[in-house]
């Protein structure tokens, strides 16, 4: 019985230190979420961009070094 009550102790103690943790997080405003997201979306479509050019260009030189 004093072990169900030691880890039900040590439970409660977790649930109480992570909802003590839960108020701290600070959410991003729907503004910066906003922002955040379109620039993450235009870097990663630049990128692809770049990798999908830099792909041919190495394909085409290729294709004409063993032709």
């Amino acid at each position: 019985m004093a072990e169900s009550d030691k880890t039900n102790s040590r439970l409660q103690e977790f649930q109480r230190g992570l909802k003590s943790e839960f108020h701290k997080i600070v959410w991003p405003t729907r503004e910066l979420l906003i922002k955040q997201t379109v620039s993450v979306l235009a870097v990663s479509v630049f990128l692809g961009v770049v990798i999908s050019l830099l792909d041919w260009g190495f394909q085409w030189g290729l294709t004409r070094l063993f032709q």
